[in-house]
């Protein structure tokens, strides 16, 4: 049953990049072969040898998912050996109906991919396949988002190229058939960063609000990603006080420069 569920996940991602993409002709077939070298990989993987990098972190993760829908994961500050596998109740002292999911929810660490996993067996039950199948459509999603950036900066035909790329290469395809956090990690950095190259080319506070937006979700997967963000907050204070100074030298300084640069020194100050 269980085999069959991550099957039917695998066929349905297939189904939504035909019919979600169809009218982009310009990158159609690119996202299609995509997700079929995603797809056999995963076959792959599940009926002839483990991909590298496919037992360790991808069962750990697989495992610590079902642990947090049966039993919540494991509070306590002493190390309990097992204690991923076997669940946290009986460790903690909470009875059973504390250890709900939403009790647990680990906020933005490396324990957020699992629980996020969780929810998806809360509605489907247990099924590794099912995992895979869904890194095989953020997978996708990453091969689309490389074509959008290519295209900002260097134009449709390079974003083309940067996609081809970015669909076939080996390690990519590995990661995006695994049930590991990278794949979306990787997704939403490809996306913030085409938001990134909007708010360059045009300069409007909607794209880098949308750019922070994503960054910030990264984060709760991988923490690494807050330094991608640091720096576009880093490029977007050298934009505003090269404006101000500019304004203030020629006697007009601009309230919204003003108000840019206090509400900056404020969050800089706040996370610092």
């Amino acid at each position: 049953m269980t085999e069959l569920t991550g099957l039917l996940g695998l066929a349905s991602v297939f189904l939504i990049t035909l019919i979600c993409f169809r009218r982009q002709q310009e990158i159609y077939g690119v996202l299609v072969v995509a997700c079929i070298a995603r797809t056999v990989s995963v076959l792959f993987h599940q009926y002839v040898t483990p991909l590298p990098d496919g037992i360790g972190d991808a069962y750990g993760f697989e495992a610590m998912a079902w642990d947090y829908l049966i039993h919540g994961p494991y509070t306590g500050s002493d190390p309990v050996p097992g204690q991923k596998i076997l669940g946290s109740c009986a460790y903690t002292g909470l009875v059973r109906s504390q250890c709900s999911l939403w009790f647990h929810y680990p906020g933005p660490n490396s324990d957020f991919y699992p629980w996020l996993m969780s929810l998806v067996y809360l509605i489907t039950g247990r099924s590794f396949l099912l995992l895979q199948s869904i890194s095989v459509f953020v997978g996708v999603l990453s091969v689309y988002a490389t074509w959008l950036l290519g295209s900002e900066i260097w134009g449709q035909r390079a974003g083309r190229r940067a996609a081809w790329v970015m669909a076939l290469f080996p390690t990519v395809v590995m990661y995006s058939a695994l049930p590991l956090r990278e794949v979306y990690l990787v997704c939403l950095l490809m996306f913030g960063l085409v938001w990134v190259a909007r708010w360059v080319r045009q300069g409007r506070v909607k794209h880098a609000i949308w750019a922070f937006l994503l960054f910030g979700i990264g984060i709760f997967f991988h923490g690494s990603i807050f330094l991608v963000a640091l720096a576009f907050l880093m490029v977007i204070a050298s934009k505003i006080s090269w404006q101000g100074a500019r304004s203030f030298l020629q006697g007009r300084l601009r309230l919204t420069a003003l108000a840019g640069l206090l509400v900056i020194a404020g969050g800089i100050a706040f996370w610092g």
